[in-house]
């Protein structure tokens, strides 16, 4: 055998060997996955923010036309994948949805803390300072209070022991000086009552000073009692139950 004929051979062999360069699609060219990335930014709750990275995988398609020619193939535009939250990002989100506490002051540094207990120390002087002014304001009004019903009770008192001894002097008073004391009795005490009243009790009561204090006493004491007003039913009854008292 000659050495071209065994040179052919080894060549036919060769091309058995190789393989055909084939379309896994007949008809389309499709190159490898494109991979394209972005940021993304996350709002969490409490004004938080995330960014993450977002990666989309694109191909490009190529088929033969109808010419002969190879073109593209445009697909629809595919869908973001969801992003990956990190683990991380999760416990954070759902820590700022509960109720926002206090840093615990063991997680602060030796300044920190001083600075903070300095903080609530001044804060909670500041709160009993004001405690004590306000209890020290209350108290100075109750005292303003007490210390002006007293002077309005003793200059009640000073005006009736007048009228009194006005009355003591001029002797037993007539039916017009006998009114006016009742008038200014009732008045001392802060109770107002009808002229008809006002004459009632003078036709029917004893005509002297002591008298109608002691007659006024007893209808502002029954008034207060009964939750009623000075009327002229009230003051027969009153007179009604002095005589019944009278030995």
């Amino acid at each position: 055998m000659s050495d071209t004929t065994m040179s052919k051979e080894k060549e036919q062999e060769q091309e058995k060997d190789k393989k055909t360069l084939t379309l896994s699609r007949p008809g389309r060219l499709e190159l490898k996955k494109r991979v394209e990335s972005g940021l993304v930014r996350q709002s969490f709750s409490h004004g938080r923010s995330k960014t993450v990275m977002v990666e989309r995988k694109t191909k490009k398609s190529f088929e033969r036309s109808a010419e002969g020619r190879m073109r593209e193939v445009v697909a629809r535009a595919p869908e973001l994948e969801e992003p990956v939250v990190p683990e991380e990002v999760q416990q954070t989100e759902q820590v700022d949805e509960q109720p926002v506490v206090a840093e615990p002051i063991k997680n602060l540094t030796e300044a920190e803390r001083a600075t903070r207990l300095q903080a609530l120390q001044s804060a909670k002087l500041e709160e009993d300072r004001r405690r004590v002014r306000e209890e020290e304001e209350a108290a100075r009004r109750i005292q303003e209070q007490a210390e002006a019903e007293k002077r309005a009770a003793e200059e009640a008192e000073r005006q009736a022991a007048e009228a009194a001894a006005q009355a003591a002097a001029l002797g037993a008073p007539d039916d017009t000086l006998l009114e006016a004391l009742l008038v200014k009795l009732f008045a001392d005490r802060q109770i107002a009552v009808a002229p008809e009243v006002i004459r009632f009790l003078s036709a029917r009561m004893d005509r002297s000073a002591a008298a109608a204090r002691a007659l006024v006493e007893a209808l502002d004491r029954r008034a207060l009692e009964t939750g009623r007003a000075v009327t002229v039913p009230l003051a027969r009854a009153v007179l009604r139950d002095r005589a019944e008292a009278e030995p």
